[in-house]
């Protein structure tokens, strides 16, 4: 059904919805394609006011309400249009789908063993709980009510889980370019220019040096593969670093194969720092994490670098160095590409990172555990009350759609 092209001189350029612009929160307008239409389609595939457009493939199933976004729309053949029947209302059959779909019968439905398309034949075979349509707007109205509640202090939590990040990255970056004395909360006395401009002053005391003077790096050409003749290993692969500040031996690392020469040079052991090499994202790139404690048989993979420090108990404090803004920009910086980004040998080890005295270093380090600590923990529970809010969220329209409470003297009550 997409026209790219004018067909017919009567055919006319308008805008149209995708499965992409169905967005939890509703329709999202910030990319909207234009197309050619026919005048026949121009009839038949215009939206208007309260219809509801279901995704047909992507994330199948997720549903909006149409509420006139922009004063003209049309849809394409990635999305199904619903109009309810008679007296049925489009505002419950949302609530509904949203619960079918939770519950994972969309899923069944559209065989996710393969590409899943939920098409208008699969839409249509749904058997589906229609309460009397005088009941269906309260129902719908009820919960428009209560979900608007609950998403606001979902974005609120949200909000606050953004500036902890932001918080702790601002305190990492402070600390490991001495922008502070971390033993009194004050800067020091005398700083110094560092002759990096993302970097700025530091301290006079301290030093400067570029990465490769200061650990030895490799990049890992360990692929996920398994290929006979070839040993067992455990391989710490890209989503492992990316997600974790911490690698244990205890994670769940995928199993691949590996080679001797492979093994010798590539395993990973206590105190190395492992960074993302490329990306489809520049903003992706030289992520870190370090190795926390004794690993058994875990090989470093593709799409990371490991960094091994040249003096002892360096790991820590340059784990946390590569975390700061300064470390962040010139990866970004120094990772050329169009469709995907990469950091050659050159840029990783040009990185220059501020080198305070040994005894301050760890300090630094040990002041950045404690505090970054306190931070994830509060993360990590703003982020449990956000997931029993979302569980909630999906109870409640659950139990309305299907009857197990009454809210029609909640709509009464709330009308007066």
């Amino acid at each position: 059904m997409l026209q790219p092209v004018q067909q017919t001189p009567v055919d006319v350029l308008k805008p149209y919805t995708r499965a992409s612009n169905i967005q939890p929160d509703g329709i999202d307008i910030s990319d909207v394609k234009e197309m050619w239409f026919s005048p026949v389609e121009l009839r038949s595939l215009r939206l208007i006011v309260g219809d509801l457009l279901v995704s047909e493939g992507g994330d199948v199933g997720r549903a909006a309400i149409w509420r006139e976004e922009l004063s003209e729309a049309y849809y394409q053949n990635s999305i199904n249009r619903i109009r309810s029947k008679g007296t049925n209302h489009n505002s419950y059959l949302y609530y509904l789908l949203s619960s079918i779909k939770e519950a994972g019968a969309i899923d069944i439905v559209c065989n996710r063993l393969s590409i899943a398309h939920l098409t208008a034949e699969k839409l249509n075979a749904l058997h589906i709980l229609y309460p009397p349509s005088d009941e269906q707007p309260s129902i719908a109205k009820f919960l428009d009510h209560q979900t608007t509640h609950i998403d606001q202090l979902i974005e609120k939590k949200t909000r606050f889980i953004k500036l902890l990040k932001e918080k702790r990255t601002a305190l990492i970056t402070e600390a490991v370019t001495g922008k502070f004395d971390m033993r009194t909360g004050k800067p020091y006395a005398e700083y110094k220019g560092s002759r990096v401009q993302w970097l700025g002053e530091v301290p006079a005391h301290w030093g400067g040096r570029r990465l490769k003077f200061v650990v030895r790096y490799q990049n890992s050409n360990v692929d996920k593969k398994s290929y006979e003749g070839q040993k067992n290993v455990r391989l710490c692969n890209y989503t492992d670093v990316y997600y974790n500040e911490k690698i244990t031996n205890n994670m769940d690392f995928m199993v691949a194969t590996a080679t001797d020469a492979e093994i010798k040079s590539m395993s990973l052991k206590e105190g190395d720092v492992v960074i993302t090499k490329d990306s489809e994202d520049p903003a992706d790139i030289g992520i870190p994490a370090i190795i926390s404690e004794p690993l058994d048989n875990v090989v470093c993979g593709y799409h990371l670098t490991v960094l091994r420090t040249k003096e002892p108990d360096a790991a820590r404090y340059l784990h946390r160095a590569i975390q700061s803004h300064p470390s962040r920009a010139h990866f970004f910086v120094e990772s050329p590409g169009v469709t995907r980004f990469g950091l050659n040998q050159e840029a990783i080890g040009g990185l220059t990172i501020p080198v305070p005295p040994i005894v301050e270093r760890n300090q630094i380090a040990a002041f950045l555990d404690k505090n970054t600590t306190h931070i994830d923990q509060l993360i990590e529970k703003t982020q449990q009350s956000i997931d029993l809010l979302k569980e909630k969220r999906t109870a409640l329209i659950t139990a309305a759609v299907t009857g197990k409470i009454d809210v029609r003297d909640y709509v009464e009550y709330n009308a007066a």
